[in-house]
């Protein structure tokens, strides 16, 4: 077999699977599964695991729900769990309570920023108005936090 074919052959079967797996996942009926249970099951998962990428394979299923709906990571589906958690708390987060949440050095802190800039420019969290310039402090997009306690479909940001 010609390595430049197999090449081909392998990529266009990735470029495959994947879009497969991404129209199986969005045409799935969601509004019967639970997506706070699911945010919960994700939550309880990560807590204190310091970002063990190991966990992403245990909870695929979840992490896909959000993952593919919004476009982002599973990194950031798992920061969105705890944004979710500690909204319904009526806490508010900023970058150290998510490294404090999974158990993290603080040299991480740049990657968990930019996660959060990210669920920012998606508008999945959104800054407190309450907050000052200098601490930045972020709570759930209220679209997407009832409509997660109210078990509908997920609202396009």
């Amino acid at each position: 077999m010609n390595f430049k074919h197999y090449s081909k052959t392998t990529c266009l079967d990735t470029k495959s699977i994947i879009f497969a797996k991404n129209f199986i996942i969005k045409n799935i009926n969601y509004s019967q599964m639970n997506k706070k249970e699911f945010l919960i099951d994700i939550y309880s998962k990560f807590k204190n695991t310091q970002l063990d990428p190991f966990l992403y394979n245990e909870i695929t299923k979840e992490l896909d729900v959000f993952s593919i709906h919004f476009g982002i990571s599973y990194l950031e589906v798992s920061i969105l769990a705890y944004v979710f958690n500690q909204t319904i708390e009526g806490n508010k987060i900023n970058a150290k309570s998510v490294l404090e949440y999974f158990n993290c050095d603080t040299k991480v802190i740049t990657l968990i920023q930019k996660k959060i800039d990210r669920l920012l420019e998606k508008k999945i969290i959104v800054p407190d108005l309450n907050s000052s310039f200098s601490e930045q402090i972020y709570v759930m997009n209220p679209k997407l936090t009832e409509a997660i306690v109210s078990n509908i479909n997920l609202p396009n940001l």
